[in-house]
Order: C-alpha cells, then structure tokens, then sequence
C-alpha cells in the first residue's frame, strides 16, 4: 500500500505546495524587517493616475454593462436557466469554477489558451481598470474633495479605508456564484468565457482610449511618474507571496463552511485579495502592481487546480 506522496504524480502537487509556503515565509519575514526598520513609514498615499468625474464614472459604468448586455445576449438568447433546467438537483461538479467545469470536459488547445488568456490576462486588466482605477480611484478623488471642504490639509491627511473596503466588497460580490443547479455543457461555457473575454477586452480597450482623449494620459501612473516595469513586479510578487497562504486558507475554510448551501465561497477569500490591491494601488498610484499581483494570483490557482486534478 502505498501513500499520496510516494504516487508520483502527487510530487508535483507538494513541490507547488511547498514552494508556495516557503515564499509566503521569506516574504512575510521581509516585511518584518521592513517594519523593523522603520521603512512603513516612508508609505504616503499617492493621488489616482486620473481625476474621474462623476460624469465619467456614470458613463463608463453604463459602457461596462452594456458591453455585458450585448454579449451575453448573443452567447445565451434565452438564459442559462432555460437552457439547462431549473429545479436540477446541485451536482458536485458545478461546486467548481466554470473554468473548472470546461477544462474538466475539453482539454484541446485552443480551450486551454482561451481559459488562461481569460483568467490571467484579460480578467485581471479588466477588473483593475474597473475597481482599482475606476472605483476605488473615484472614491478616494472625492475623499479628497471632501477632506478639502472641511479645511483638512489633503497632504497630511492619511488615507482612508472607505474607498478600499467599498471597492473591494464590490469586486468581492460579482464573484457570487449560486452552485445549484446541473453544470453546464462544455460547448455553452465555451461561450460564457468566450463573451466575457471580450466584454473585459473592449472595456480595456475602451478606458484606455477614453483616459488618453480626455485625460491625455493611459492611466496607469501617476502623473509625472515614470514607468517601471522592474519594481511594478517586485511588488506585485512580494504582495502576493504575502497575501496567497492567507487567502487560500480563508478559501478552504469558507469552501467547508458553505458545503451544500448552494453558494461558492469565492467571495470571502477574493474581499481579503481585494484589500490588497486596493492598499497597493492607494499608496503606489500604480495600476500594474495590482494587474501583475491579480493575474500572478489567478494563474497561480489554476497551475495549482492542474497540479491537483494530475493527483486524480
């Protein structure tokens, strides 16, 4: 007889596993140092890239839901509901992520492209364009606003939680997911993941355009900041080896809390990664730490879910 660990196909699984605690320590043991030295108290805030108007907020709001709008109408005409019943019993299967479920059913090549190109590439703009540079940035412009209207000196005024947790409770709740019901087929998610891919890029495409006509700028420094690709990546790995034990732990906690509910814990773990983006984006001013630590995150969970299902 013998155990998971002397199956070899369970090595990979512990060589991620490990590597990802062994990171989490060093990084957590860096910040300690940090702390030790006094160097947290260099952190200022630092003002969003882009000034939003509550106009423009309004306006690129409606231009993300419609963009959903018109997808999903052409993806499912009748709703998901129609199409694969109402009162089916809740299957394990669709416990799972969607991209889960497809890559379950359809391994070919062009399937796997388009689920890592979604998760890991597209998602992560997207979403950081909408919470971070959008919300979050409106949120703390008009903080700014406020704290001016009441004689406060912005510069020395520290920031504030609100724009972070309102951001972030938001970013949390559009990953509800209500798992009754059978899974879907591999040729509906195929479109599902397909429409969402595009929504997210024709909202990137569309920000950035719209940032640089009114703004003359893309939005992703703050103004007069020089780029940095380097540091932008440094921080976006030290955050997440900070930050990727806790979440997941939260996640299995949140998993065994909820089991047979109906509901995917998701949210809970993903209000937790949503702070910190929202701590680096409020004192970096950077967008792309929080895409870099976003898209890290997300292919990190589905290297581990691959891992996991080669245990199988």
């Amino acid at each position: 007889m013998t155990t998971g660990l002397e199956n070899l196909r369970a090595w990979p699984l512990a060589i991620f596993l490990a590597a990802v605690a062994t990171a989490h320590v060093l990084a957590l043991a860096w910040l300690f140092r940090q702390y030790r030295q006094r160097r947290h108290q260099e952190l200022r805030r630092r003002p969003p890239p882009v000034a939003w108007s509550i106009e423009e907020l309004l306006l690129l709001g409606v231009f993300y839901v419609a963009l959903q709008s018109v997808f999903a109408a052409w993806v499912m005409p009748l709703g998901i509901n129609e199409a694969n019943g109402v009162n089916a019993p809740v299957a394990e299967e669709a416990q799972q992520h969607p991209l889960a479920v497809l890559l379950e059913q359809d391994t070919r090549w062009p399937v796997l492209i388009l689920c890592v190109a979604s998760a890991v590439i597209l998602a992560p703009l997207a979403e950081e364009l909408l919470f971070r540079h959008l919300l979050q940035g409106g949120l703390a412009v008009w903080e700014r606003r406020w704290f001016r209207l009441r004689g406060d000196d912005t510069r020395e005024q520290p920031y504030s939680l609100f724009p972070i947790v309102a951001s972030s409770l938001l970013f949390a709740l559009i990953h509800w997911r209500d798992t009754r019901g059978p899974p879907l087929d591999a040729e509906l998610l195929i479109k599902i993941i397909l429409a969402g891919s595009l929504t997210n890029l024709s909202f990137v495409c569309g920000v950035s355009a719209w940032s640089r006509w009114r703004h003359g700028d893309w939005g992703w420094t703050p103004p007069g900041e020089p780029s940095s690709l380097r540091r932008d990546v440094r921080l976006a790995g030290l955050a997440l080896a900070a930050c990727v034990v806790p979440v997941y732990l939260v996640q299995l906690l949140a998993q065994a809390l909820l089991a047979g509910s109906g509901i995917a814990p998701d949210p809970i773990p993903l209000f937790g990664l949503a702070l910190v983006l929202g701590g680096l984006f409020a004192y970096t001013g950077r967008l792309a730490p929080c895409v870099l630590l976003h898209a890290g995150f997300n292919a990190l969970s589905l290297l581990g879910w691959s891992l996991d299902r080669l245990t199988r």
